[in-house]
């Protein structure tokens, strides 16, 4: 994926987006059984789309589309390196907050759980060292 093409986009408004990691794949919520599962994918559809919702100190919460009512969570509100972060029936709590940090046109989505020592990684768990993996791009879609 050519990065540079996101370069000079720093601000973020509520609203839905495709979060997209730097290997071009997109955050998605796929239906598993009765739940749903967050995944990486290619392609554009609804199941890759998220809304931004903007919460108490300046931290958001991402919300999925296609599974109404799931939001990103770090599994366990856990701090630890390596975390799961997943899709859960949206409850309000840290697990689930964000803080999001523009890096050269891209992004950094800090864990609130981590006490926004650590990023979603392209792994889809928290990591604790910045490098591209832990870079995504959020373009609008609604």
């Amino acid at each position: 994926m050519d990065l540079d093409i996101f370069k000079g986009k720093t601000e973020l408004t509520e609203g839905v987006y495709t979060l997209t990691e730097a290997g071009g794949r997109s955050l998605a919520a796929r239906r598993d059984g009765a739940g749903y599962v967050l995944c990486l994918t290619g392609g554009s559809g609804s199941e890759q789309r998220f809304r931004l919702e903007k919460r108490q100190g300046g931290q958001w919460e991402i919300i999925s589309v296609a599974a109404e009512g799931y939001s990103l969570d770090v599994s366990g509100c856990s701090g630890a390196e390596g975390a799961r972060v997943q899709l859960y029936p949206s409850n309000g709590t840290r697990a689930q907050r964000f803080a999001i940090e523009a890096e050269g046109g891209l992004f950094r989505i800090a864990t609130a759980a981590s006490s926004l020592g650590k990023y979603v990684g392209n792994t889809l768990t928290q990591i604790s060292q910045k490098s591209e993996k832990t870079l995504w791009a959020l373009d609008r879609a609604d």
